[in-house]
């Protein structure tokens, strides 16, 4: 039972039994800035209840009175504080111009160090404030220019700054920018200031737009005319702070977003990262994502299983030793196709590990994953065995962010990282969706696995395709040839329907072929009519066409057409059933797909050839008043194949019904 509870039941005991001091004990005022906004059902349970009895009512009067008079007392005393400080502040401003009025000369030349860091400090974070002083800003601007000769013997080395952030920096800093403002360039700033400055850009609002790119540009221009120079500058000052504690602030973000450092940057950051095992992790962090990014995979993924298989043979004694170690078995986990058991162990002892894998590959680590591999389905499987009991299914509310529940967070990541499986070839994630179908724990993901599986399934039958050349197309479009195999399915369909229309509207009236005696034939002697009318216009076509063609197995074939498509010799199989037979409903998948289509000339693809001679006619050995016609069995099929056939097998139904009225 959690507090709230407890307190709701003690409060009603008191209540009952007129015990007031307990009841008393309970009183707590309200909280404008709890964290869940609305009504606190406990003060409200009191305040009711202080109504039903005097001696209640006089207690909560009593309180809810002391904590007026309380928030009355704390708004005064802060009206006072603050006209106090509004004192100090103008007493302070005003100190600041007399200053500036008296030493007027002396800070002109830029000479004066108290006033040069004031005017520093506020030319490059808050220049509106220099109009306190300053009639106009260029009597500050021309303060800085002229302090040079003044700064001269403070200014600091890159070894200096390694560890050191001398005010004096920024004052340098200010007087380099009024300086370009000015000349329009640096070209007579020692190269030494130009280099501390170099240290110290970034951050500061007192840059105009687009300035802040122009001085970068004019100031590296000048400090590293070489590729030699860029790598001594990172050398001197940026490598000598990967040997700090553990989680301290580092310059590395200026390899990777300084474009200045990328003709070192790959280098530098593959090799700082092996030579560096215990840098700081904000550092090491960097430093692999320009290595993900650009650096041979092959060099990455041999550093990540050294780091990981050092971590495999010894025991982690401290925070910082555990932090490392679940970085590397991260990347491991991503970055190696085999990845050790010893880091899928990791990952599967701690529940709360999943939020590892989430910063990463969650909805908001995405866009800070360039250069990282895509979760193959198997390790997305593994992933999903791993936490699916540890996060069962919670409700996930339409919005979301970084500060959701944990059990949220989590559940959301599992429903998000199933439609990524589809994201590996079709021959590995197929039997990965099979295996989350065939599992009851993965129930809630099984809507996701069957849309995808038959996305899959497709994109299995369409690998070998190459779209046609331009040479093909025109052959297509002038000469009627055929370019792929779905030209090849598309032109029997097309003639299947053609042949309907000839049986059943030809002056001849080949209709009555299929009743000699009155009595409709049987199933192969439909097919063998119907191959009769399409041979010859498929030989016009140079295709050629079997029947009963034996395929794997013994098993044989009702239709084959066959041709030379991209130089390859191509199969489309045709499988006929009349609507009679037991097993309609099923020879799509179980006959063409599985035993005909397979074949590796087919594509995996086909056309079901379905007999309708009537509603009369039992229907796969039933009579079915639903399905009265043509239309309505083909849907009944269709509703019956898998999913994953839909885009692979046309069902084509041929009416060979008798015309109403022919007995007449």
């Amino acid at each position: 039972m959690g507090f709230d509870q407890c307190a709701s039941v003690l409060v009603g005991h008191a209540f009952e039994t007129d015990h007031f001091a307990l009841w008393e004990g309970f009183y707590c005022r309200y909280n404008p800035y709890a964290s869940e906004k609305g009504p606190d059902e406990l003060r409200a349970r009191m305040r009711s209840q202080a109504r039903e009895k005097p001696e209640l009512l006089r207690i909560w009067s009593k309180h809810e009175w002391n904590v007026q008079l309380s928030n009355a007392r704390d708004r005064a005393s802060w009206r006072r504080s603050h006209r106090k400080y509004e004192r100090r502040e103008a007493a302070q401003k005003e100190q600041t111009r007399d200053y500036f009025r008296n030493n007027r000369d002396r800070i002109a030349s830029g000479t004066d160090w108290p006033a040069l860091k004031w005017i520093a400090g506020n030319y490059l974070i808050e220049p509106k404030r220099l109009s306190e002083v300053f009639d106009d800003v260029a009597d500050a601007e021309c303060a800085l220019r002229n302090s040079f000769e003044f700064m001269r013997p403070h200014v600091p080395t890159l070894s200096f700054l390694v560890d050191h952030s001398p005010y004096s920096l920024r004052v340098l800093h200010a007087a380099c920018l009024a300086h370009f403002r000015h000349a329009g360039n640096l070209d007579v700033i020692d190269i030494d200031v130009l280099k501390a400055v170099k240290t110290d850009l970034g951050g500061y609002n007192g840059y105009k737009e687009g300035e802040a790119e122009e001085f970068t540009a004019a100031l590296d221009k000048l400090i590293f005319p070489t590729i030699d120079e860029v790598e001594a500058f990172a050398r001197t000052f940026i490598e000598p702070q990967l040997s700090r504690a553990f989680d301290a602030p580092t310059g590395v973000g200026k390899l990777r977003y300084d474009n200045a450092f990328a003709p070192v940057r790959d280098e530098l950051a593959f090799e700082w990262l092996e030579r560096f095992p215990d840098m700081p992790w904000h550092a090491r962090e960097t430093l692999f994502d320009i290595c993900a990014k650009q650096v041979e995979r092959a060099a990455l993924k041999a550093l990540i299983e050294k780091r990981c298989a050092d971590f495999v043979r010894s025991s982690t004694a401290s925070n910082e030793e555990a932090k490392t170690r679940d970085f590397w078995f991260l990347r491991g986990l991503f970055f190696l196709d085999t990845s050790q058991e010893e880091i899928w162990d990791r990952f599967c002892s701690d529940r709360d590990a999943i939020f590892m894998i989430e910063e990463r590959a969650g909805r908001f680590g995405r866009g800070d994953n360039e250069g990282w591999p895509n979760l193959s389905a198997e390790k997305i499987f593994r992933i999903l065995d791993m936490y699916v009991g540890a996060w069962p299914k919670v409700v996930l509310p339409s919005s979301y962010g970084t500060d959701d529940p944990h059990d949220e967070t989590a559940y959301r990541f599992l429903t998000d990282v199933v439609w990524r499986i589809d994201q590996d070839s079709p021959d590995k994630s197929i039997p990965v969706f099979d295996r989350l179908l065939g599992d009851t724990r993965f129930a809630d993901f099984h809507d996701a696995a069957k849309s995808q599986r038959a996305s899959a399934v497709h994109k299995r039958a369409l690998k070998d395709f190459a779209p046609p050349s331009a040479a093909e197309i025109v052959a297509m479009l002038d000469r009627n040839r055929l370019a792929t195999v779905e030209d090849l399915r598309a032109l029997i369909v097309e003639e299947l329907e053609k042949l309907e229309i000839w049986v059943r509207n030809n002056e001849t009236n080949p209709l009555t072929t299929f009743y000699p005696n009155g009595k409709r034939v049987d199933e192969n002697t439909a097919r063998d009519r119907i191959v009769d009318r399409l041979q010859a216009r498929m030989t016009a076509l140079n295709l050629n066409v079997v029947i009963e063609r034996y395929m794997a197995n013994q098993n044989r074939c009702d239709i084959t057409v066959s041709a030379m498509l991209g130089g390859q010799q191509r199969l489309l199989v045709v499988e006929v059933k009349g609507q009679w037979h037991k097993e309609l409903f099923s020879a799509a998948s179980a006959q063409l797909h599985v035993r005909y289509s397979s074949h590796p000339d087919a594509a995996q693809q086909g056309v079901y050839l379905v007999l309708w001679f009537g509603p009369e006619v039992p229907i796969a050995g039933k009579r079915r008043p639903n399905i009265t016609d043509p239309d309505a069995l083909r849907d009944a099929i269709i509703e019956q194949m898998p999913r994953d056939l839909h885009h692979l097998i046309d069902v084509v139904i041929i009416d060979l019904s008798p015309k109403k009225g022919a007995e007449e």
